[in-house]
């Protein structure tokens, strides 16, 4: 589910503003607030803001013309099949509805699991060369999987795998 359903306020990665709390909820958000500058330390503030955004995830409701987006990300085991998540809408429509739901673009959601499928493998087997993770992983050659890397994570792969 994506922010969108919690917040009133439009995300999308090209906005880098600050935007205040109430803009964000679209109420009154003082209680908030005030619970979060009391907080004694980082953590308890993280507490009361997960514990807010759980209570707001308990009552949400997905606008319908959403279901398709919910039934694509829930799917990310193959997130490539179209007729899965494109029924009753166009291509066009679904990135839109899926830009404003999610806070960025589709073809982003796909080079981040990208991504995160080269970590797993990576990950689970190190003795994977990087040709074979490339298209594992599904990219069209090792120049994209290469300005993957750096635009996620700012290393590229070789560099990735050896820091981390």
């Amino acid at each position: 589910m994506g922010a969108s359903v919690l917040f009133k306020h439009v995300i999308d990665d090209s906005n880098t503003g600050l935007v205040a709390l109430k803009e964000w909820l679209g109420r009154s958000t003082h209680h908030l607030e005030e619970a979060i500058c009391e907080a004694k330390d980082f953590e308890a503030r993280i507490s009361i803001i997960e514990r807010f955004l759980f209570q707001q995830l308990a009552t949400a409701v997905v606008p319908h013309r959403y279901e398709s987006i919910q039934g694509f990300v829930s799917n990310v085991s193959n997130p490539y099949r179209k007729s899965d998540y494109t029924c009753c809408i166009g291509q066009r429509q679904f990135q839109r509805h899926f830009s404003r739901m999610m806070g960025f673009t589709k073809k982003r959601f796909e080079r981040i699991l990208r991504f995160q499928k080269a970590l797993f493998i990576k990950q689970y087997k190190p003795q994977t060369d990087m040709l074979s993770l490339v298209y594992q992983c599904g990219y069209f050659d090792q120049a994209h999987m290469i300005h993957d890397f750096k635009e996620l994570s700012g290393y590229t792969p070789s560099d990735y795998f050896k820091v981390c």
